[in-house]
């Protein structure tokens, strides 16, 4: 997220240096055909969606958070939208990254980012 918003750092990682990091062998899978169907708006039906609440129908606290915490897209990041149904939620979410990304800490700005990109790739997250 915050690579996003001009505080990033440029990070040049190998594959090898991050070799320990991760699983020599991919966990096995159930093939599709054993999925059950729980999520049929999904494409692939493995993926459970939470209601949000979009930058235009946003009102009140919540408008007033979205419009502060934009991109400059113009849009709030999904990791920050799925707790536009709870703003108390939403506002513990963000303090708590700011905290982790800001906070007084033994490490330094980057070494944090560097976790975060770790555990991302291993999660297959784009975040």
């Amino acid at each position: 997220e915050g690579a996003r918003r001009g505080t990033s750092a440029a990070l040049s990682i190998d594959s090898g240096s991050l070799a320990p990091f991760f699983r020599t062998k991919e966990p096995e899978r159930p093939q599709k055909d054993y999925i059950i169907n729980k999520y049929p708006n999904h494409k692939d039906n493995t993926m459970a969606w939470i209601k949000t609440i979009e930058e235009n129908e946003a009102e009140g606290s919540l408008k007033e958070f979205y419009e502060k915490h934009m991109t400059p897209e113009g849009v709030v990041d999904n990791v920050l939208k799925i707790h536009s149904l709870n703003v108390p939620s939403l506002q513990g979410h963000y303090d708590f990254y700011k905290t982790l990304m800001y906070g007084k800490s033994d490490l330094s700005r980057i070494q944090r980012e560097m976790i975060a990109v770790v555990v991302s790739v291993i999660n297959k997250c784009h975040y």
